[in-house]
């Protein structure tokens, strides 16, 4: 067997055993979100279960989500296959329900990294807005909730 192959079938049957109720997010996964979440502003939000600013953030998150109904948020877990039932187990205990969650499901991590954002290298916390225009701008570190409140109006206003 190729060294291929192999590499597709071992990310295909990890990411189906490790990543639980993640969906799998590849790099066409940022295309396939955008097109189905059209029109309407969208935070990509891409955390670590390593990462305490993220774990900080991620209830944030929830309430944000509610209070700005028409942006859709989107949980992006960049943790490498075999952590990630650690990481839905940090979702679960800090709370956070009916965010679209997804997981890291390709072997090589840098493929999915330069098709988000082709500055990221895969530091957290990190954001990828797009607007409803599809124009994207990244966010590297914890942003400010007041500045994200003044995006989200401008979007909708």
């Amino acid at each position: 067997m190729s060294r291929g192959l192999f590499l597709l079938l071992l990310t295909i049957s990890c990411s189906a055993l490790a990543s639980g109720e993640f969906k799998p997010f590849t790099a066409q996964s940022v295309r396939e979100i955008g097109e189905a979440q059209a029109g309407r502003p969208l935070v990509l939000v891409f955390w670590s279960a390593s990462c305490a600013p993220c774990i900080k953030e991620l209830p944030r998150w929830s309430a944000w989500q509610k209070k700005h109904r028409r942006a859709a948020v989107v949980l992006v877990n960049v943790d490498p296959l075999d952590e990630q039932a650690g990481a839905l187990a940090t979702l679960r205990r800090r709370g956070i329900r009916g965010l679209d969650s997804w997981g890291l499901a390709e072997a090589v991590p840098e493929r999915v990294y330069w098709s988000v954002d082709p500055k990221w290298h895969g530091e957290t916390p990190y954001l990828w807005l797009i607007d409803a225009q599809r124009r994207a701008q990244g966010i590297f570190g914890a942003v400010d909730a007041a500045w994200l409140s003044r995006w989200y109006r401008e979007q909708t206003d």
